[in-house]
């Protein structure tokens, strides 16, 4: 049955990494984004996809950090259907620069999230999250709590969740969620895990 004893409901407007890392690990992260190249895509290749962001967008990339914000950006108005992206699945220039964009974006949060000189924390983020939500689950005596985020969390977490060390691991699709459902039944405590709705884990304990 599901604990009647949670009776309060609390809404945590924002769980990002300002909140688990310290300032001088978010002056790391910052650093980061800075010093972030792209060395796996042919400089001349580059320089054609510049252009051609730009005549699509008449956005000017400065930094190859521009190119991450622009596909979250781009995910944004895909996810809305915005008029920039209207019938977006049959605009193919645009559909090929989206897919292009996300695989820059998927190697820049791999990189991120495994040992490397600027960050060393963001590799075991998930496992720091995770604990983080565990004591809310454990420690509170809400019935519902509601934690807004971003990918950069939801992708560590995930990995955590999954024990998987590699540095290809998928990247979260914009609006998606982990839910933890936590069930009692007599001195035995389950906590569902679910992605975007799809069951991904239980874990019990004996209270």
């Amino acid at each position: 049955m599901l604990n009647k004893n949670l009776t309060k409901i609390n809404v945590v407007n924002f769980l990002n990494s300002d909140m688990i890392l310290n300032s001088s690990q978010n002056n790391n992260y910052d650093k980061y984004n800075k010093n972030f190249k792209i060395n796996f895509i042919n400089p001349n290749k580059l320089t054609d996809l510049n252009n051609y962001i730009f005549n699509l967008t008449n956005f000017k990339i400065n930094h190859d950090i521009f190119y991450v914000e622009l596909f979250n950006t781009l995910s944004t108005y895909k996810y809305h259907n915005y008029l920039f992206l209207k019938n977006f699945e049959n605009n193919y220039k645009m559909k090929n620069l989206y897919n292009t964009l996300e695989k820059i974006t998927f190697r820049f949060y791999n990189d991120l999230h495994n040992l490397n000189e600027y960050n060393i924390e963001h590799k075991y983020l998930g496992e720091v999250v995770y604990n983080k939500i565990m004591y809310f689950l454990h420690k509170s005596n809400y019935k519902y709590i509601y934690l807004s985020t971003h990918d950069n969390i939801i992708m560590p977490l995930l990995k955590y969740l999954s024990k998987d060390n590699s540095t290809n691991y998928f990247f979260p699709q914009f609006n998606s969620n982990i839910v933890f459902e936590v069930w009692v039944n007599k001195n035995i405590k389950y906590i569902n895990i679910y992605y975007n709705n799809y069951f991904i884990d239980k874990i019990l304990y004996v209270t």
